[in-house]
C-alpha cells in the first residue's frame, strides 16, 4: 500500500506544492517581526506543512525496502522537520534546511514532465544543475542572514538588504559588506561563498562532472530505486510493438497501475503517449545478463514480456536467441513470473515451453494467417482486429470456476451463460491448458474454465 501511495504522480505532485508552500511561508516568517499580528499564524501554518512531511517521510520509511538507503537519502529532510518537536526548538535556525527540499522540487517536475525529461536526454543537467544551485545559493543566503539578523532587525527592508548582499557576494566572490556579528551569519557568508565558488566550477565542468553522474546513477531522478519494486511489469527489448503492449497494460484495470521497467541497449526510446508516462522507465543494458536482471528486482516481477529486438544489426535468428537466453534465465531466476516470449520463428518454441514459459507468440505464423485470411475472408480479419483488443470494443475474457457448471454439456452452457451474463461461450481450458473451441459434446469437469466473448468493461 505504501508503495502504491510513493508511486502515484499525485503524491509527488502534492510533495511539490507543499514544498513551494513551505518556502513561501518560510520567506514571510523571516521577514515579519515578532510584534506582528500575522507572524504567529504563518509560523504554525509552517508546523502544519511540517507535520505533512513527517507523515510523507514515514510512508516513503515504509515503503523502503532497504532502510539504510532511505536515511542516506532522506537525511536533509528529517533535519529539517526536527524544529517541529519541542526538543528540538532551540535549534530553529535549521528551517533553513527547507530550502534544501528546492533540489527535491526540481527532480519531482523532472520527473514528471516532459520538457525537463528532454533536456536531461539531451545533455542539458548542467545547466539546469548550475540554475538551481543559484537559486539556492541567493535564496539560502537572503533568508539566513535576516534570520540572524532577528529579533532587532526585521521587515522586508532587510530581506531585500539580505537579497542584494548574497547577490553580489556571489558575483564577486567575497562578502560585500562588513561582516555580520552573529556566528550564525559568518556561517551563512561562508556557505553562501562556498556556493559562488561551486557555481563557477559547474561552469568549467570540474564539479558539474561529478553531480551529472550521480543524476545519471538516478539518486535524485528515480522516484524509487529498481530494487524497490514489487509485482511490476519488465519489458526486454524494444521494437516497434512495445508501444502498443505499454497502451494497453495502462489502459487495463488491473495493471495500470504497475510500474514498468523496459531493458534495452538501444540509446534512444521515444516518449509515450500514455496517461503516466512516469511509470514507465528505462535501463539501457543487456537484457539477457543476470546482474541486469538483479538489478530490475526480478525476484518480486510479476509479469515479464521478452519482445523480438533486431537493434544493433542482430539477425532474427539472432534475436530469438537471445529471446530464448532472457526467457529461460527469467523462468530460473523466478518461476513464478508470468512470461511471455516473442519470436520470429517457431524454430526455438519447443525450448521455450519446455523452460516453462507461460505464452509464446511466433509473429510471422501469426502475421501470415492473417494474411491468409484476409486474401479469403476479410470479415475475420476485422472480427480478429476487433476482438485482440483487450481495452476496446469486444474481447476474450476467461470466466473463473463456476461449480454448477460442472456435469452439464458445452451446449447446454452455451444458452446458460449467455442468459445470465450476456457473454458468449466459444472455448473451454482445461486445468492442462488443454483448449477446446465449441465442444458441443463435451461435459464440463471440476476446473475447468470458460472462454467468452464479452465487453470491455473498462
Amino acid at each position: 500500500m505504501a508503495r502504491r501511495i510513493v508511486g502515484n504522480p499525485y503524491f509527488d505532485l502534492g510533495v511539490l506544492i507543499l514544498i513551494l508552500v513551505s518556502i513561501g511561508l518560510l520567506v514571510v516568517e523571516i521577514a515579519l517581526p515578532n510584534s506582528s499580528h500575522y507572524f504567529d499564524f504563518v509560523v504554525y501554518s509552517g508546523d502544519v506543512i511540517t507535520c505533512f512531511f513527517v507523515i510523507e517521510l514515514l510512508i516513503r520509511f515504509i515503503a523502503s525496502r532497504k532502510k539504510r538507503r532511505f536515511f542516506s537519502e532522506y537525511f536533509i529532510d528529517i533535519l529539517a522537520v526536527l524544529p517541529l518537536f519541542r526538543a528540538f526548538r532551540f535549534l530553529r535556525f535549521l528551517r533553513l534546511l527547507r530550502m534544501l527540499r528546492i533540489f527535491r522540487a526540481v527532480s519531482v517536475v523532472a520527473r514528471n514532465t516532459r520538457v525537463l525529461q528532454w533536456l536531461f536526454k539531451q545533455r542539458l543537467t548542467e545547466y539546469l544543475l548550475t540554475v538551481v544551485l543559484l537559486l539556492f545559493a541567493t535564496l539560502f543566503g537572503t533568508l539566513g542572514l535576516s534570520h540572524f539578523r532577528r529579533p532587532f532587525q526585521s521587515g522586508w527592508e532587510v530581506l531585500a538588504q539580505s537579497f542584494w548582499e548574497t547577490t553580489f557576494s556571489l558575483v564577486a566572490g567575497e562578502y560585500v559588506n562588513n561582516f555580520p556579528d552573529t556566528l550564525g551569519g559568518k556561517i551563512v557568508i561562508l556557505l553562501v561563498q562556498f556556493c559562488g565558488l561551486t557555481f563557477f566550477a559547474l561552469l568549467t565542468g570540474t564539479i558539474s562532472a561529478v553531480m551529472i553522474e550521480k543524476l545519471k546513477e538516478g539518486t535524485v531522478l528515480n522516484r524509487l530505486m529498481l530494487e524497490d519494486l514489487e509485482n511490476h511489469i519488465l519489458i526486454c527489448g524494444y521494437n516497434a510493438g512495445v508501444e502498443t503492449i505499454i497502451s494497453e497494460f495502462q489502459n487495463h484495470p488491473q495493471f495500470r497501475e504497475r510500474e514498468i521497467v523496459i531493458i534495452s541497449e538501444r540509446p534512444e526510446i521515444p516518449p509515450f503517449d500514455i496517461p503516466f508516462p512516469t511509470r514507465v522507465r528505462t535501463v539501457k543494458d543487456d537484457f539477457t545478463r543476470v546482474d541486469v536482471m538483479k538489478k530490475c528486482s526480478i525476484d518480486t516481477c510479476a509479469v515479464a514480456v521478452i519482445v523480438s529486438d533486431i537493434s544493433g544489426g542482430r539477425t532474427r535468428q539472432d534475436a530469438d536467441a537471445r529471446t530464448v537466453l532472457a526467457a529461460l534465465t527469467i523462468e530460473k531466476m523466478n518461476p513464478a513470473v508470468h512470461t511471455c516470449a516473442e519470436l520470429s520463428n517457431a524454430h526455438s518454441e519447443s525450448h521455450l515451453r519446455m523452460g516453462g514459459v507461460n505464452e509464446v507468440i511466433v509473429t510471422r505464423s501469426i502475421s501470415g494467417h492473417l494474411l491468409a485470411q484476409a486474401a479469403l475472408y476479410s470479415s475475420n480479419v476485422h472480427l480478429l482486429q476487433e476482438l485482440l483488443k483487450p481495452t476496446q470494443g469486444h474481447t476474450f475474457i476467461p470466466v473463473p470456476d463456476q461449480p454448477e457448471y460442472v456435469g452439464k454439456k458445452f451446449s447446454e452452457i452455451l444458452a446458460l451463460h449467455h442468459q445470465k451474463s450476456g457473454h458468449i461461450p466459444i472455448a473451454v481450458e482445461k486445468p492442462t491448458r488443454e483448449l477446446m473451441i465449441n465442444p458441443k459434446d463435451y461435459v464440463m469437469a471440476e476446473g475447468d474454465r470458460l472462454i467468452c466473448v464479452a465487453p470491455h468493461e473498462g
